[in-house]
């Protein structure tokens, strides 16, 4: 076992040695090129803008789908109301409903 570790010690090393060699050749590349060893910045894109009568024409559509969307939709229901008739009946029938209560409770 440690001459399989020694062996891969060896290896390790041997490669260190040729990424060093490389690395020192890439510098000089740059060197010679004139190159700075940080690499350059993508340039920054433009903000895109919207001219006015692109906007007019999208709140135009928008608005048409709008009112095409609001238009399938049925209107809703009126409320109903009730006549002076069964608002009276109501009420008698409240009346007469609690006046038993107090007299079963008065018959206890």
């Amino acid at each position: 076992m440690t001459l399989d570790r020694s062996l891969l010690n060896a290896a390790l090393a041997g490669y260190q040695h040729q990424i060093d060699q490389l690395d020192a050749k890439m510098a000089d590349i740059r060197r010679q090129l004139g190159a700075t060893q940080e690499p350059v910045p993508a340039p920054a894109r433009k903000k895109r803008v919207m001219g006015a009568a692109a906007r007019r024409k999208i709140a135009a559509a928008q608005r048409k789908r709008w009112a095409v969307f609001h238009e399938s939709k049925a209107a809703p229901a009126k409320k109903r109301k009730m006549s002076r008739a069964g608002k009276k009946r109501i009420a008698e029938a409240n009346k007469k409903r609690w006046a038993e209560f107090r007299a079963r409770k008065a018959g206890r």
